[in-house]
């Protein structure tokens, strides 16, 4: 869970395992280390991890190709119609259109409206057929 506080010019975020006072021991005296587990602790390091190398990343993608690409010969948009399908090239065609090199991942997520994991998929396989830097 996220907790976003805005402070001016400063974006602070607290990450944790479950919402604040959900249970009696929560940042109180009988808050004590039985209650992590090597498998909760291995998920934060993961997810810690990842927003590091996100963050560190800051890539900022911008389209190689003027113009529409042919997505379909690059198996990036789907040839038969069903329910749902389309969003997946709809996100990648989106992307394409706001990758001007002044956006990052975070912005692109948020101005798509769209999961940052999603984001970072469509981006790498915008990347692996060499349609963004």
């Amino acid at each position: 869970m996220f907790k976003q506080l805005l402070v001016p010019k400063t974006l602070t975020t607290d990450i944790m395992k479950s919402k604040y006072g959900t249970f009696p021991e929560y940042h109180t005296s009988l808050d004590d280390l039985n209650f992590v587990t090597p498998k909760g602790l291995a998920e934060s390091i993961s997810i810690y991890r990842h927003i590091i190398e996100l963050l560190e990343g800051a890539h900022r993608p911008r389209a190689k190709i003027l113009g529409e690409p042919q997505l379909g010969r690059r198996g990036l948009y789907e040839t038969l119609s069903r329910k749902g399908s389309a969003s997946g090239s709809m996100l990648i065609r989106n992307i394409l259109a706001y990758a001007n090199g002044t956006r990052d991942l975070f912005e692109l997520s948020e101005k798509l409206d769209a999961a940052i994991e999603q984001v970072e998929i469509a981006v790498d396989l915008l990347l692996e057929h060499e349609l963004i830097e």
